[in-house]
């Protein structure tokens, strides 16, 4: 799990030197690892989840992300309660882009 966490970080690192498509292509591998090892409900494969959409917004791909927000606020809503702070903070960005802040 600790490799998984690395590439999650690393991913975040591309973005931040602008390799958003390295970025997004990281995560998305982290993220299928997640599944595959814990299964799409677990805590942290839902936060790469929210990692992800996040990536995809900041690299343009706005209907793609907001499709994952979208899943991802349903499956944390499911696994995780409406108390939970990651669906509470996913719930928001849900929120900000259906106002057109996002």
């Amino acid at each position: 799990m600790e490799t998984l966490r690395a590439q999650e970080d690393l991913a975040v690192a591309y973005a931040g030197i602008n390799r958003r498509d390295d970025a997004v292509a990281l995560m998305k591998e982290t993220l299928s690892s997640w599944r595959e090892l814990m299964g799409a409900d677990y805590c942290d494969t839902l936060h790469c989840q929210h990692s992800l959409a996040r990536l995809l917004w900041e690299a343009g791909r706005r209907e793609e992300a907001t499709e994952l927000y979208e899943q991802t606020l349903a499956a944390c809503q499911r696994a995780l309660g409406p108390d939970d702070g990651l669906t509470q903070a996913v719930a928001e960005v849900v929120a900000a882009i259906d106002d057109g802040a996002g």
